[in-house]
């Protein structure tokens, strides 16, 4: 009669190598999941920012100085220059300018206010872009209106963009 009680060297060490397969699998799975993870809320995030910047741009634009036609100057009320987005409003301060540019050095695009009482830098709207593109069309024999069309190109190459149909006097 064999009353063997226990296990033996061979079953001890086959149980522990099964259990070191096992726990450098989930180890490696543990890792991917969450790498994947953090690449996609990277990007659900830069995603949620340049909707929010292409909104704020959207109200700049939709900010006419319509109110004081006697005193407005004859210089366009949207100006687009290099990497440049001049947007000139009116708010509850008066006359107003608001300015977006993109700084290819540090790949974040700036807002800077300009209002008749203060002047504001703001730190970076967006980071981690590699493009601000702003295309001013103006009107022609297809076009009625003028349309301003911003594009905003994140590093791993997707993209964000808004189009804004604009008044004749906005660009003149």
């Amino acid at each position: 009669m064999n009353t063997r009680r226990g296990i033996t060297l061979i079953e001890l060490l086959a149980t522990l190598s099964l259990l070191t397969i096992l726990s450098v699998v989930s180890v490696s799975w543990m890792t991917t999941v969450l790498s994947s993870q953090s690449r996609l809320t990277s990007q659900a995030s830069w995603h949620r920012a340049s909707v929010a910047v292409l909104d704020l741009i959207g109200q700049d634009v939709l900010t006419v100085d319509r109110l004081d036609t006697g005193g407005r100057s004859n210089a366009p009320r949207i100006v687009v220059a290099d990497n440049i987005l001049r947007i000139r409003a009116r708010d509850h301060e008066g006359l107003s300018t608001q300015q977006y540019s993109f700084d290819e050095g540090s790949s974040e695009l700036h807002r800077q206010y300009q209002g008749q009482r203060r002047q504001v830098n703001q730190s970076a709207l967006i980071g981690e872009t590699q493009a601000f593109v702003c295309e001013l069309m103006l009107p022609s024999e297809e076009r009625a209106m003028p349309i301003l069309t911003v594009f905003l190109v994140a590093n791993d190459g997707r993209e964000a963009s808004r189009t804004y149909i604009l008044d004749q006097e906005d660009v003149q």
